[in-house]
């Protein structure tokens, strides 16, 4: 099993140990989850509906890698450089001691800025403080699988009603 493994010696040398649990649970090469106050009027809670959120967010431009054609060149005039990598290298100490280290290089990729927007289902009865999750919409980074956009209900007061736990 898995707790075996992270106590083997062997396996931390050889590619095992903490790395692979944080593999294993969804982190590693991930990148930060962005969490958001999402204002929610009291009607919307009580009958649900779906309302709209626009964020602004950085993503990868897939295109510039092959910016072959004139039409191409212009869609990508817009793109900056995106964030620098960071690498693991290997580095030799001394005779027989080789030490991993991590450096960061420029980005070889462009990045340009994104308007996106998200829509969230609000259910009947939701609560003021639920989140809803949209995996994967955060800014985006060379070589990393983009964070999630965390959405927390917030609900403003209400001229006419308050709401007390699920009693309106």
């Amino acid at each position: 099993g898995g707790g075996r493994q992270a106590m083997d010696p062997f396996s931390m040398f050889f590619g095992g140990g903490q790395q692979e649990q944080d593999r294993g649970r969804g982190g590693g090469n991930r990148g930060p989850d962005v969490r958001m106050n999402f204002e929610v009027s009291l009607e919307d809670m009580y009958k649900g509906g779906s309302v709209s959120a626009k964020i602004k967010r950085r993503i990868v431009c897939r295109g510039c890698r092959r910016a072959d054609t004139a039409e191409r060149k212009a869609r990508c005039a817009k793109c900056g450089r995106c964030p620098n990598e960071v690498r693991t290298v290997h580095r030799q100490m001394g005779p027989g001691m080789i030490v991993q280290q991590q450096e960061e290089v420029p980005s070889k990729e462009k990045c340009t800025q994104e308007e996106t927007t998200l829509d969230a289902v609000i259910e009947r009865g939701m609560d003021t403080g639920h989140e809803i999750v949209f995996e994967r919409m955060s800014e985006q980074t060379p070589k990393q699988i983009p964070g999630n956009v965390i959405l927390t209900i917030k609900s403003p007061r209400h001229k006419r009603f308050r709401r007390e736990g699920k009693d309106l």
